[in-house]
Parts: structure tokens; sequence; C-alpha cells
């Protein structure tokens, strides 16, 4: 079990942090764990003045231990995996592609800012076992995790895992994760990619349009066709992709290519 920081000492979006052990252990009851991680994201999170706080370091070694312990339910894994992609990339694609984050604020907010991606990143090796989980949406988050913190085994586990994945959704993560972790590490795509240009499912299509972009760091021409045929699809808004299901980000990024 991981220490008990002093919680009342450390700052959150409300101020001392006291209840978020609360909520905390809320996140590892599989069924509270959905609204304990909005409500956690909520107190360690402020978006819009791209703040993180003192207590959001503090929380991730044991939203790191909800991860990875073997008795979690799934609920709680995903909610888990979740928040620690949240902080590791609120900023939104400035952090996502770069790979690294900009310090921001006052001396505290910069030192934590610094601090949480640098935290989530220990967790490298469980978002990488974590692409196995019998949970598909385990699985999509732990690809997202898992390219942004790649280790060297890391694309060969998400071009593995992608080629037994049965789930279109989870393919489609995987892809993603495929092409940024290529990106990351200067790494070549896979070839067989590619043939999932051709995929009957369209957020398929387009997650391997977008990957391979993000791989080669150039967009080809079937690629954009196939953006272009998506362009106008409204996609689920529970995708587990990046934050609230960002395809459009990537398209962004891939177009700016």
């Amino acid at each position: 079990m991981v220490e008990q920081p002093a919680w009342a000492e450390l700052e959150c979006r409300v101020g001392p942090a006291s209840e978020v052990p609360t909520h905390l252990s809320a996140l590892a009851d599989g069924m509270k764990a959905e609204a304990a991680q909005v409500t956690l994201l909520t107190l360690l999170v402020h978006r819009e003045d791209h703040v993180v706080f003192t207590a959001t370091a503090a929380a991730v070694p044991r939203i790191l231990e909800i991860a990875c312990d073997p008795g979690s339910a799934p609920a709680s894994v995903e909610a888990a995996l979740t928040l620690l992609r949240d902080f590791a990339t609120f900023r939104g694609k400035e952090y996502l592609v770069k790979g690294v984050p900009t310090r921001d604020g006052d001396v505290d907010s910069a030192d934590s800012f610094v601090r949480v991606p640098a935290l989530v990143a220990t967790g490298a090796a469980v978002f990488e076992a974590l692409l196995g989980h019998p949970g598909e949406r385990v699985r999509a988050s732990a690809a997202q995790l898992a390219s942004l913190f790649p280790r060297a085994s890391t694309l060969e586990a998400l071009t593995a895992q992608r080629r037994r994945e049965s789930s279109h959704r989870t393919r489609a993560s995987l892809l993603l994760a495929e092409g940024l972790t290529a990106r990351l590490q200067h790494a070549k795509s896979r070839a067989d990619t590619a043939t999932s240009l051709g995929a009957e499912d369209v957020v398929e299509r387009t997650a391997a349009a977008l990957g391979l972009a993000l791989a080669r760091g150039k967009l080809s021409d079937e690629a954009y066709d196939v953006l272009e045929d998506a362009e106008e699809l409204e996609f689920p808004r529970d995708y587990s992709f990046w934050n609230e299901g960002c395809l459009e980000e990537y398209a962004k990024i891939v177009y700016a290519l």
C-alpha cells in the first residue's frame, strides 16, 4: 500500500485536499469508480487555467496502485487509467506530440506540472502489461498511456495486441498508439497497418490513417481520402481515445504535417 500523504497540507482545486483520499477509496470500488474518476479530475486538474496541484502529484502513486492491482475491478482499472491519461495530456496536442510539458503558472504549479507526467511515466511497464487485460476498454486506455510513455518493447507489444484484437474500438486505439509510439521513437510504422485503411469500421479506418500519418510524418493521398470521408461523422462520445475521443485533434495535427 502506498504511504498516505498529509492531504490536508496539499492543495487541490478547492483548497486543502482533505477530501481527495475519500474519492481515491471510491475509485478502487468498481461500482463507484466512474463517479470518483469525474470528481477527482475536477479536484486535481484545472483545465481552463492549465494548472495541476500538489495533490495531483500525490494522488498518482495510489492511482497507479489501483491500475496494477490484479484484484481491481475492470471499471476501477479503466477509471484509473483514464485519470492518468488526463493528468498527462490535459494541455492537449502540445504535450501529446512533443512528449514534453511546458512549465506554467507559479512555482508550485510549475513543479507539479513537470512532476505529474514524470510520475505517470513510472507506470510504463504497467500500461504495457495491461494491453492484454480482458477488459476491452482497459486495453484501449492502456494503449494510449503505453504510447505516451513508450519503452523499447512498446511498439512491438502494441503491434502484437493489434494483430490479435477482435474489437474495432480497441484496434482503433492501438492503431493510433502505434503511430504515436513510432513518431516519438523515430521508428517505422508496421507495414500491415495500412491494411486497416480498408477496414469496414469507419473509426478503425480513420485511426489507421491518422496513425500512419503520425508515424510517417506526412499524410498520404490514400490516408487523406479516408479522413475526408470521415470528416462529417460524429463519433461516439465514449470512444476510448485521448481526451473526449479526440480524433478531431489528431486530424488537426496530421493536416499540419
